[in-house]
């Protein structure tokens, strides 16, 4: 499950490394903060959701 998500996340930025390089650190803030998170990587926008909270 892990790596389908580093697949998707890298299709989502593909062509954008500064974009990519952002979501890599504040990716990192978030989840240390709300180690509980789970991440969803769609089409047109990644989401930090906590049981029924979302943080978007």
């Amino acid at each position: 499950m892990e790596e389908q998500r580093k697949l998707r996340l890298l299709e989502y930025f593909d062509g954008k490394p500064e974009e990519f390089s952002i979501y890599q650190c504040l990716e990192s803030k978030i989840l240390v903060r709300f180690p509980e998170a789970e991440v969803k990587v769609q089409k047109s926008q990644i989401a930090f959701a906590k049981g029924k909270l979302s943080i978007r």
